[in-house]
């Protein structure tokens, strides 16, 4: 089991570093629910179409399943698409969604 654990410790590493990373990023949060089988490429198309933004920009683009237990975040690095899934429980965004619409944060 400690290996789980290390693991664990790694993961929320990386993502509080990712966190830091994204606090300068203006955030778009979709309001309707995505399939989540879309890759860069589904979302990238969504971007463009719904919130009329260019997904090179290096803006955070958020997007969530029906049931509001999974996310995937998409932004532009120096190098290319970055793609960031994560499944759990998103209560926050899910009100932040409901208090701002579809719009940036």
């Amino acid at each position: 089991m400690e290996g789980i654990s290390d693991h664990h410790c790694v993961e929320e590493a990386v993502f509080e570093e990712f966190k830091h990373g994204i606090t300068s990023r203006p955030i778009y949060i979709a309001t309707e629910p995505v399939d989540m089988r879309k890759s860069v490429d589904g979302l990238s198309a969504i971007v463009k179409n719904h919130f009329h933004c260019d997904p090179l920009t290096g803006h955070l683009f958020v997007f969530i399943n029906r049931n509001a237990d999974r996310i995937k975040m998409l932004y532009w690095e120096d190098d290319g698409c970055a793609l960031w899934y994560r499944s759990g429980n998103f209560d926050l965004i899910i009100h932040e969604i409901a208090v701002t619409g579809n719009k940036r944060l």
